[in-house]
């Protein structure tokens, strides 16, 4: 079984969040940021789903997508409907979602900022069903129908 790696002590919630609470962090941020990577992931998102950009942004003002909490979530839903429709699966694929880093050495080096995590805290999972975006080593996001599971590793 194919597998990815996290440091579940350096996350900000203490469960797993969908993958529609995922994107709209990803995309806009809390609630005290207007955008936060919104030019980013859409890019990648076009790239990797062939998504008409355009099209997703056409019904919206960007002034007010970053203002408001209601389009923010209203663009996040119609973002999966269109990578849903793309790919031709169903939004089961979005019901949760994790970042995984591919390797332990991965997740140490890029969130273990002076020494801060060591080996034995970090939580292995499978692979999602669907790969959502792609750091590198930084990580993926992967998107699941059913909420993952810890894989427990044999010492």
């Amino acid at each position: 079984m194919e597998c990815g790696y996290r440091c579940e002590e350096i996350s900000t919630v203490d469960h797993i969040l969908t993958g529609r609470e995922v994107l709209k962090y990803e995309i806009f941020g809390d609630e005290d940021e207007s955008v936060r990577n919104i030019e980013g992931m859409i890019e990648e998102f076009k790239e990797r789903f062939q998504l008409d950009t355009d099209k997703l942004f056409k019904k919206y003002d960007m002034d007010e997508l970053s203002e408001n909490e209601e389009l923010k979530w209203k663009f996040t839903d119609n973002l999966i409907n269109e990578i849903c429709i793309k790919m031709g699966i169903s939004k089961e694929y979005f019901n949760y979602a994790l970042w995984l880093c591919k390797t332990k050495q991965n997740v140490i080096d890029c969130y273990g900022f002076d020494g801060s995590i060591t080996e034995d805290q970090l939580v292995t999972y499978p692979i999602g069903d669907i790969l959502i975006s792609d750091l590198g080593i930084e990580g993926q996001l992967y998107g699941y129908k059913k909420e993952p599971k810890p894989i427990e590793e044999e010492t």
